[in-house]
């Protein structure tokens, strides 16, 4: 996903809850390593530094947070859902 793919930029940037980020990095393809927070994003540069800040997971297959990256490529909200062959990104909006 390209960020011009990404909605403008008007809404907050959700906070990050450490006790669910570490329950959902637990899960198979979410871990910190894992690639999924990062393998969306194409015109990020590798080696970019990326936050990456998870708010909810309704203990099935929908996880929400944010991911806020280096000036100038900005912080996007983000919904991610388990599909059939994995986790994707189902939502993707700029946020501050």
């Amino acid at each position: 996903m390209k960020q011009s793919q990404a909605m403008p930029s008007t809404d907050k940037c959700l906070a990050n809850n450490a006790a669910i980020k570490r329950e959902v990095q637990a899960l198979k393809g979410l871990s910190e390593d894992g690639g999924l927070w990062t393998s969306y994003i194409y015109d990020v540069p590798a080696g970019t530094n990326v936050d990456v800040n998870v708010a909810t997971y309704n203990k099935k297959d929908v996880v929400t947070g944010s991911l806020a990256y280096d000036k100038p490529y900005g912080s996007y909200n983000f919904t991610i859902t388990r599909q059939s062959d994995g986790w994707r990104y189902t939502q993707f909006s700029g946020c501050r």
